[in-house]
C-alpha cells in the first residue's frame, strides 16, 4: 500500500494516483502512514486495525465549537447532508469539535484500485467539505500555504529560488507566476523569522 502511494503518476489529473511522500509511525497494533502531497493541505493518516479494516482519514482543519448557534446547526445539516456520500463519513473530533472525514476498506484482497477510488472519495469529500460550508476561500489559502511550506523548506535545503518554482510547477501544477508568487512569500517569511530569531538572541 506504501508502495502504491509512493509510485504514482506525477502527471496524473486524479489527485489520488499522484505520487506521495509517506511515513511510518508507531509500532505493532499503534502503527499507521501518514501521507503528503504538496497539492493537498492536510496529511492523510492510514491505519490497519485488529478487524482487518483499513481507515484513511484526514483532519480537515475547521472547527465548529466556536461558531455561533446559528452557523454551528448550519454546518450540522451539511455535515449530515455530506454524510450520505458513499465510502465516507464525516465525524467530530476533540473539544474543538474538529471535522474529521474518514474512508473505510477492507484490507483483506484489496487491490490497487480500489484503493485509490476510495482515497480519491476521501480527497473529493474533503473539498466539498468546505464547498458546503461556504470556505472555499479558507481552503485555497490552506493549499497556498501548503505550498508555501514546501518552499520554505526547499530554501532552507539551500535549493535555489528558480528550481523551487519549478518543483511547485511540477508537483502542484500551478503557473509559472503563482509559483514564483508562493516563493517569494517563502523567502519573505524566512527572512522575517530570521530577523526575530536574532533579535531574540
Amino acid at each position: 500500500m506504501a508502495e502504491w502511494l509512493r509510485n504514482g503518476n506525477p502527471d496524473s489529473s486524479d489527485l489520488a494516483d499522484l505520487p506521495w511522500e509517506v511515513s511510518l509511525h508507531g509500532s505493532g497494533d499503534t502503527a499507521y502512514l501518514v501521507a503528503v502531497n504538496p497539492r493537498i493541505p492536510v496529511p492523510v493518516r492510514i491505519a490497519l486495525h485488529s478487524s482487518g479494516l483499513l481507515r484513511a482519514t484526514i483532519a480537515a482543519g475547521v472547527e465548529l465549537a466556536g461558531l455561533p448557534h446559528g452557523v454551528r446547526c448550519e454546518a450540522y445539516r451539511q455535515l449530515l447532508l455530506l454524510d450520505a456520500a458513499p465510502h465516507v463519513k464525516f465525524y467530530l473530533a476533540g473539544p474543538g469539535e474538529e471535522v474529521h472525514i474518514a474512508a473505510d476498506m477492507c484490507a483483506h484482497g484489496l487491490t490497487e484500485k480500489e484503493f485509490n477510488d476510495c482515497m480519491a472519495s476521501l480527497l473529493l469529500a474533503y473539498v466539498k467539505l468546505y464547498q458546503a460550508l461556504g470556505m472555499k476561500a479558507e481552503l485555497l489559502e490552506q493549499i497556498r500555504a501548503g505550498l508555501r511550506r514546501l518552499a520554505a523548506q526547499q530554501l532552507r535545503r539551500g535549493v535555489s529560488p528558480e528550481r523551487v518554482v519549478k518543483l511547485l510547477e511540477h508537483a502542484s501544477g500551478v503557473d509559472p507566476d503563482t509559483a514564483r508568487e508562493i516563493v517569494g512569500e517563502a523567502a519573505r517569511e524566512a527572512v522575517a523569522e530570521e530577523g526575530s530569531g536574532q533579535g531574540e538572541a
